[in-house]
């Protein structure tokens, strides 16, 4: 074999002196900065290609290709290498490394680590109580190396086995007691802190790149044992060749020390350079939450969208990765890692004047069996049928027949929907998506079905009144619709309810009421030359109570493909919030075409004084031609269905 010469790279600084290497004191330790030639010029090479691969076998393979100008004039040319690392006694890995070269001069080298995990037990145990004591700065391990062999992986040429009856025997037992980790736990921060916290601010402004710039495409779907299902593709500007190939990863996640369930990735590959797609299938199972789980991922979001404060500690654990769960390399189960929200994010997504922008861009067109509503390029929705149905126990059903198209890249299957609608912190209604939510892109046709458990009882009854009234006197609104509860899952008895915290608040007005734009003149008219109604029969008659009947036929044309059944409706109304008379209307149907209605209408009138004084007055503003400017304000309450 060659020697290997290195003519001027290495010279001491001075005169070499001699050492007494058998005094009490320790022999000088020169480091190997001091044995390079300052005049050397060291640059950093260039990436070209990067490999990261999972093996059958508890096995990963991990390459880099570069080029570099090599300032040394040395020369490696290393076919295979492999060791053993161990800690403790007990194997954790095999190190491989294939094509260690090294040339002087300008080159080019493309080295493969192969990286053979021991599955047993123990050696999780072991690996999991180093990675504990790095972290906590100090480390009282024994590092084992041994098993060296050099030369082609069959170990067959003569310097292969030259080498390896040198130094096959070799074993090495490291005592690292009591060392610090501090400054290389500061050395490999250094690395990561320039690109940490992320700013998501920046994501979608101005400032930043847009997240839709990079997905392709999105698949969400929901399976059995509160799973949910989410596949993106993304497309990123890569400067090197990429070759990444992980059929399986897997940890568990939790927050502040809570469950949060396990996150598993299939598939995850990407190869090419420049605008590289990525594809990865992401799965979240939700094990059984612990209460503590739905008010912190409330918190999270909360963070997220309105910059409050993340100190929520995000932990992993319970890794996996390989070709499948019953092929991976499980020697990562018992590590434990947590970091601090905030060290990782910072900033807040906001939506702006969404409602606002949406309601801009929002166009609704009515025509002869169907109604579209168009929001910009966003989404567009053709109702051809709706059939709306009032039951007992204070349920309301539809069930809707539309066309659907999205303007995002985006398939769902989510087999229930489901959350609560409050009025003012008052519970409104709870609404289910029953037939769940099934789009496969373009322009589809579904049958959504709906169940609405409206809110009874008098908070929430007066809060309606009170928005309904603003609305009717054209008066600014002040109440806030809400969102909370949010739950989906496989059906309505296999729900994901870590978002069931999660609320948000949207206030009206502007909307509704006084800010809220004025119907265009002529509308009302132009409604009811529309339906074409036409009264043929009427007929009245008193009741007891101060009552009084009338039934009625009436003919019109419906010309909404909405088809409506309601037993019962009911609503108090009056002048200034004094009542007037009670309205009870039963049997109503309507359905889309021509209809002849037939309905009976109750009205027990209040025989109060103040009533019949706000009646008369109101009667006599009418008769003096003060019909439309009338300064009573008509007040309703107390409705039922």
């Amino acid at each position: 074999m060659a020697p290997v010469t290195i003519p001027t790279q290495f010279a001491p600084s001075g005169p070499i002196q001699p050492t007494n290497v058998t005094g009490d004191g320790k022999p000088p330790v020169i480091g190997f900065g001091g044995l390079i030639n300052p005049a050397i010029n060291f640059t950093m090479p260039t990436v070209n290609k990067v490999i990261v691969r999972a093996v059958t076998g508890a096995q990963l393979t991990a390459g880099v290709g570069f080029s570099w100008n090599n300032p040394l004039n040395i020369a490696v040319d290393i076919p295979y290498l492999s060791l053993d690392i161990g800690l403790n006694g007990t194997r954790i890995l095999t190190l491989g490394v294939n094509n260690l070269q090294l040339t002087p001069g300008n080159m080019n080298a493309e080295i493969l680590v192969d990286l053979k995990f021991n599955n047993d037990p123990a050696a999780s145990v072991q690996l999991a109580a180093f990675v504990n004591d790095f972290l906590a700065g100090t480390i009282n391990q024994v590092v084992n190396i041994g098993n060296l062999t050099f030369g082609a992986r069959d170990n067959t040429t003569a310097t292969g086995v030259l080498l390896n009856s040198i130094f096959g025997g070799l074993e090495l037992n490291l005592p690292l007691m009591n060392v610090s980790t501090v400054a290389l736990k500061q050395l490999a921060l250094s690395y990561i802190q320039p690109y940490l916290p992320i700013d998501i601010s920046k994501l979608g402004s101005g400032s930043g790149p847009s997240l839709m710039t990079y997905l392709k495409a999105l698949a969400i779907s929901t399976a059995p044992g509160h799973t949910l299902l989410i596949a993106p593709t993304i497309q990123l500007p890569i400067p090197f060749e990429l070759d990444l190939n992980i059929p399986y990863f897997a940890l568990d996640i939790n927050l502040d020390n809570n469950m949060l369930g396990q996150l598993f990735l299939a598939d995850l590959v990407g190869t090419g350079s420049g605008q590289v797609s990525i594809s990865v299938g992401v799965g979240i199972v939700f094990r059984e939450l612990a209460p503590e789980i739905p008010p912190i991922v409330a918190k999270l979001v909360s963070g997220l969208t309105t910059g409050s404060s993340l100190d929520i500690l995000a932990g992993v654990s319970n890794l996996a990765i390989g070709i499948s769960p019953a092929d991976a390399i499980n020697t990562l189960n018992n590590i434990n890692i947590a970091v601090p929200m905030s060290s990782l994010i910072t900033g807040s997504i906001s939506g702006g004047n969404l409602i606002g922008d949406i309601m801009s861009q929002t166009n609704v067109t009515i025509a002869p069996n169907a109604i579209s509503v168009k929001i910009g390029s966003l989404a567009q929705l053709t109702i051809h049928e709706a059939a709306i149905s009032v039951l007992p126990n204070n349920m309301v059903t539809a069930g809707i027949n539309l066309d659907m198209f999205l303007g995002v890249p985006v398939v769902a299957n989510i087999g229930y929907f489901g959350l609560q609608v409050s009025l003012d912190g008052s519970n409104l209604a709870g609404v289910g998506l029953t037939t769940g939510l099934n789009y496969g892109g373009g322009t589809v046709q579904m049958n959504a079905g709906i169940a609405i458990s409206v809110g009874t009882g008098p908070e929430i009854a007066g809060k309606v009144a009170t928005l309904v009234n603003a609305i009717i006197a054209h008066q600014p609104v002040s109440s806030s619709i809400g969102v909370s509860g949010i739950v989906l899952g496989h059906s309505s008895d296999d729900l994901i309810n870590a978002l069931s915290q999660l609320s948000v608040s949207l206030p009206l007005g502007g909307l509704l009421g006084g800010d809220a734009p004025s119907l265009t003149p002529g509308f009302l008219d132009r409604l009811l030359a529309q339906l074409g109604l036409s009264l043929t029969e009427l007929s009245l008659a008193t009741i007891p109570n101060a009552g009084l009947q009338i039934g009625a036929k009436a003919a019109f044309s419906n010309p909404i493909p909405i088809s409506l059944s309601v037993p019962f409706i009911g609503i108090s109304g009056g002048l200034d919030r004094v009542d007037i008379v009670d309205v009870s209307l039963t049997n109503l149907a309507m359905s889309p075409g021509p209809n002849a209605l037939q309905a009976q209408v109750n009205l027990n009138f209040n025989n109060a004084a103040n009533a019949q004084t706000k009646v008369a007055t109101f009667v006599g503003e009418i008769l003096g031609g003060q019909l439309g400017n009338t300064p009573e304000a008509l007040t309703v309450h107390n409705l039922r269905i």
